[in-house]
């Protein structure tokens, strides 16, 4: 008998440099994980800066992730974007 855990949803937090869980935090966002190389990106007050896109790009990739899904409303209308990562 064998049981498996798949993981549906992580917490993306972006710290400063030599910081980490427990400091303040620069960026965060809920990640929905939508196969084991697509994750879905909500919950997000704001764009992130160049420098937290390359950060949030490099902690996906270490997860094997390759695509990342956006939805956003924009003027009443959900908008969709994927973006390869790999």
């Amino acid at each position: 008998m064998q049981a498996e855990m798949e993981p549906i949803s992580s917490i993306l937090r972006i710290f400063e440099d030599g910081k980490g869980y427990g400091d303040p935090y620069e960026f965060s966002a809920t990640v929905r994980w939508v196969t084991p190389k697509k994750v879905e990106i909500l919950g997000v007050l704001r764009a992130p800066k160049l420098s937290e896109w390359k950060a949030i790009r490099r902690c996906l990739l270490s997860y094997g992730v390759e695509e990342i899904l956006i939805n956003k409303a924009k003027d009443g209308k959900m908008e969709s974007h994927i973006y390869k990562i790999r």
